[in-house]
């Protein structure tokens, strides 16, 4: 529906590299490349710092929706293990966000992909090249990261 209403037709949506709607994110070395950072930063402050929101790193003890099956809203009353934290105050009905942590095989199967890993618990930055830079330059949307 999108596409009729911006007249864009199927043949202008081709799959070579120099069409305007091709999607080129595969990785390629010489396109992206791994650095250690040498500070060690905390996930949490660098998420906070992303996201413009204190975060608290905690673990869900439960989980359960609120809705009927077939109703088609959501609302979920999630159990978390607070241990004694006085920042974590939250009453029915307040609203949070979870971010959850990296599926383990899907991290492997990333991990088997990449060329040159660094070391498990190093701190790494990608750094991206742009066609129109000889110099490879941070991505400033990603947040710092270790591959454990």
């Amino acid at each position: 529906a999108a596409c009729e209403v911006f007249c864009i037709d199927e043949e202008s949506l081709g799959n070579d590299e120099n069409s305007d709607f091709h999607n080129d994110s595969a990785w390629k070395p010489n396109k992206y490349r791994l650095s250690v950072v040498p500070d060690v930063i905390e996930l949490a402050s660098a998420l906070s710092h992303l996201h413009n929101r204190k975060l608290f790193q905690t673990r869900i003890l439960s989980r359960r929706n609120l809705q009927h099956e077939s109703s088609g809203r959501s609302t979920i009353l999630v159990c978390l293990q607070a241990s004694d934290s006085q920042e974590l105050k939250y009453v029915p009905g307040d609203h949070v966000g979870i971010h959850p942590g990296n599926q383990e095989e899907l991290v492997e199967r990333m991990m088997e992909r990449m060329v040159e890993l660094p070391a498990f618990n190093d701190t790494i930055c990608m750094e991206t090249v742009f066609e129109t830079q000889t110099e490879q330059s941070e991505s400033s949307e990603l947040v710092l990261f270790t591959l454990s």
